[in-house]
């Protein structure tokens, strides 16, 4: 597991590292251009490969927990029922419906549950949440720049996109 205290710290040594080296090069190595070219390539190797910035788009999922995969291809309001669930092999009869919490693009969604007032996922009830066609959204940094995309309305592979229905069997401090 990675300390992210860590990388915090030494993510913050490196433009420090940047300028020290531009220096160098500025006042040793300015005649050679072989040594600034080679010494610039492993600065930016350094930068590149280095794990305190890469991008952490998947932090909002935990790994030791489940997660259902729900296709939206519209804007509606979706309700998923016991039987729904059931069928997709959501542990229904052994959660409690408060914790269940539904994603969308790393973003929790709101969720209504019907019937999670007596902590038990009975047959009648349900969970509904607004649902919104796949669009332009994440096309928007295939465009350099961005004012070139053509529309932001449509995706250009799918209308479909993804939410992620999961639980928790432990309840979280605030609840």
């Amino acid at each position: 597991m990675i300390n992210q205290k860590r990388l915090i710290s030494y993510s913050a040594l490196l433009p420090l590292f940047l300028i020290l080296y531009l220096h160098f090069v500025k006042y040793f190595l300015l005649n050679n251009r072989w040594i600034r070219g080679f010494g610039l390539a492993i600065c930016l190797l350094i930068a590149f490969c280095y794990p305190g910035y890469a991008q952490y788009s998947n932090s909002w999922i935990n790994f030791n927990q489940p997660y259902f995969k729900v296709s939206v291809s519209k804007d509606a309001i979706y309700r998923l029922t016991y039987t729904d669930l059931l069928s997709a092999n959501f542990p229904v009869n052994s959660i409690d419906p408060r914790l269940i919490k539904l994603y969308h693009r790393g973003v929790e969604q709101a969720i209504f549950v019907e019937g999670e007032t007596d902590a038990v996922f009975n047959t009648g009830d349900y969970i509904e949440f607004f649902g919104q066609k796949n669009d332009g959204t994440l096309d928007r940094k295939l465009y350099k720049p961005a004012s070139l995309q053509p529309h932001s309305y449509f995706n250009l592979y799918s209308d479909t996109t993804a939410y992620f229905l999961t639980f928790s069997f432990i309840p979280p401090g605030g609840k």
